[in-house]
């Protein structure tokens, strides 16, 4: 059986996921913590997360290799590219400084299994601490400001063409729409439009992954 190591907070993790979950391949997942740099340098010498370990002890870290070659042990259905989702990525882009500010601190106060140890959230507070340029608390004591803009830009996107327009299909665009999407659901109270209330809710089914509106922050 083939093997997905992943968080399950990672953008890049999530949309192997995805795909992995949407075309219906048997897989088993681990869940590595953050701070476990053993396992990706055994499988593939290097930190990187996600990684695809295939029946034959090969190993890749490419998201878009992983996604890739995922698709290959689908006989029935494919990932398709029926739609783009250019401007609502374009607009996601604009903000990125904004989102990572917001979600960095949430995500070591969400239950996640790759944070289950104090070590493995130190680890991922002092690297992306370094990254925002700014302490965690700093980062919170900001949270409306940046929420505002991140609203803002939600309430100005267009309506994002939903998979059942498009006979409950999933597309490649969508694998990189969602995960923005998806992880903007960390934050508590957090104004969203209905389509994309709705986007969020068929793309869930579709590949059976989860938001973190419940566990909010």
């Amino acid at each position: 059986m083939i093997t997905l190591y992943q968080y399950q907070h990672c953008p890049f993790c999530l949309r192997a996921d995805m795909v992995a979950n949407y075309l219906d391949i048997r897989h088993q997942k681990v869940y590595l913590l953050n701070n476990d740099e053993e396992t990706s340098m055994r499988l593939v010498n290097k930190k990187s997360i996600p990684i695809l370990e295939l029946e034959d002890g090969t190993a890749l870290c490419d998201s878009e290799e992983i996604i890739s070659r995922l698709q290959t042990f689908s006989e029935n259905k494919v990932v398709t590219d029926k739609v783009n989702h250019d401007e609502q990525l374009g607009a996601f882009h604009d903000i990125k400084d904004e989102i990572d500010a917001m979600l960095f601190p949430r995500t070591i106060l969400i239950k996640q299994p790759e944070f289950s140890t104090p070590a493995a959230r130190n680890y991922f507070q002092s690297e992306k601490e370094a990254l925002l340029g700014m302490s965690f608390d700093t980062a919170m004591d900001n949270s409306k400001t940046y929420q505002n803009r991140i609203e803002k830009t939600l309430s100005g996107m267009s309506d994002i063409v939903l998979p059942s327009q498009r006979d409950d299909s999933l597309s490649i665009a969508d694998l990189y729409l969602y995960p923005w999407l998806r992880n903007l659901t960390m934050i508590k109270n957090i104004k969203m439009r209905d389509n994309q209330k709705t986007y969020l809710e068929e793309i869930s089914v579709l590949t059976n992954t989860i938001g973190y509106t419940d566990r909010a922050q």
